[in-house]
């Protein structure tokens, strides 16, 4: 009888080289496996290259989950957390403190540009160099600095939430350098129009868009909430109004735009002068679309006219009226209405009917974007008080 071989044993995967510390046999690292509260127990993979290393990852590892700031290690994918954040969102849509035009434009901006580059990673292996990656090749595609901060508003949610959720102990967007962040352009630094200016941009608009101009310039209304506006809406009386009721959203390939609640704190009576009552009269007899649930400014089939439409018509008016330039940003849709509210500030009209009239959520928002406006307005009633008491007046009417 031929003797028969005996197998050789098995090598084990890994071995046990210290208190919750094992080297695997096939790659040589160090692995902590230790018991995560509500998680079981959980292997993590250290960095480390050497038994003393390891020694102190795992100290250091130790110490991290005693103050609550170490994680268990995860397989969720920055898709699963962001899907996770998008029933969040819906949610405070449904309760009123999130508009739902704000949900449309957070989907398609990500589906749109972050989905196809990080949805598949794992949340706990995106690094600084992925995001940074990803703005440098949207820069070098054109995309301006004020949509990438948007982008960048969307990812620092994400990461937010799963932190929150025990998923991440550190966003990798603080690893990044300052100049590798977008900088957008701050509400603060919106350009404000003369009075100049603003007429040479509607007399270059063109003839479908120039109530639009001329309403957006004086009313100060969100880009969405004229979009938004019925004759329903509109008072063109004696004492002219405009009702704030809803926005319009935005269009998506699935669904067409329609009307949503405003944003919290939205609702309001807008005052309109004698001169944009007649132009609205004007507006109104050659619309084809005078019903009360006709849109004001519609298109020739009576569908509400879309947002990014509106901004290219604004844009190619200030280029046509030599408003924009090399060395600054052209003219866009909130620059007519910071151009409106920084003169309601100029006239001397007090904080509260500010924010009631640019339909703030409270004060302190207004105060906060608006209060460069406020300086600058109360410096030069002083200026001029000072001179007034020093004569020059008088010295003037001299020489005339």
């Amino acid at each position: 009888m031929q003797d028969q071989a005996i197998p050789a044993a098995r090598k084990p995967k890994r071995v046990r080289v210290a208190p919750n510390l094992w080297q695997n046999t096939r790659t040589g690292r160090y692995e902590d496996v230790r018991t995560y509260a509500g998680e079981g127990q959980k292997l993590t993979t250290l960095a480390a290259r050497t038994l003393g290393e390891a020694k102190k990852e795992q100290r250091a590892l130790a110490v991290a989950l005693d103050r609550g700031e170490g994680v268990a290690p995860s397989r969720v994918t920055f898709g699963g957390v962001a899907s996770s954040w998008f029933e969040t969102f819906e949610t405070l849509v449904m309760a009123g403190d999130r508009s739902e035009r704000s949900l449309i434009l957070y989907r398609q901006r990500y589906r749109s540009h972050l989905e196809p580059r990080l949805g598949s990673l794992p949340i706990q292996k995106v690094r600084a160099e992925h995001v940074a990656r990803l703005l440098t090749d949207l820069r070098r595609t054109g995309f301006s600095s004020w949509t990438l901060k948007g982008l960048y508003s969307i990812l620092a949610s994400i990461f937010q939430h799963a932190q929150t959720r025990g998923m991440l102990g550190e966003s990798p967007l603080v690893r990044l350098a300052k100049a590798e962040r977008p900088k957008g352009r701050n509400q603060t630094e919106a350009r404000t129009l003369s009075n100049e200016q603003v007429a040479a941009l509607i007399e270059n608009t063109a003839p479908l868009w120039r109530a639009f101009v001329a309403v957006a310039a004086h009313t100060g209304l969100r880009q969405s909430e004229l979009l938004g506006l019925r004759w329903q809406d509109v008072e063109l009386g004696e004492d002219g109004l405009i009702h704030v009721r809803g926005q319009l959203s935005r269009a998506t390939a699935k669904t067409p735009a329609w009307i949503v609640p405003p944003k919290a704190g939205s609702l309001r009576e807008v005052e309109i002068s004698v001169g944009l009552v007649a132009l609205l009269r004007e507006h109104k007899m050659a619309s084809a679309h005078k019903g009360e649930t006709d849109y004001v400014f519609a298109t020739r089939t009576g569908g509400p006219l879309e947002q990014r439409n509106a901004c290219r018509a604004v844009q190619k008016a200030g280029t046509r009226a030599d408003l924009n330039g090399p060395d600054v940003e052209p003219v866009g849709v909130h620059d007519l209405r910071h151009t409106a509210i920084s003169r309601w500030i100029a006239a001397g009209l007090d904080l509260v009917a500010v924010q009631r009239l640019a339909g703030h959520k409270d004060a302190t928002t207004t105060l906060r974007i608006y209060a460069h406006a406020w300086e600058r307005a109360q410096r030069s009633q002083d200026i001029r008080a000072k001179m007034a008491a020093t004569g020059f007046g008088v010295l003037a009417e001299v020489a005339l």
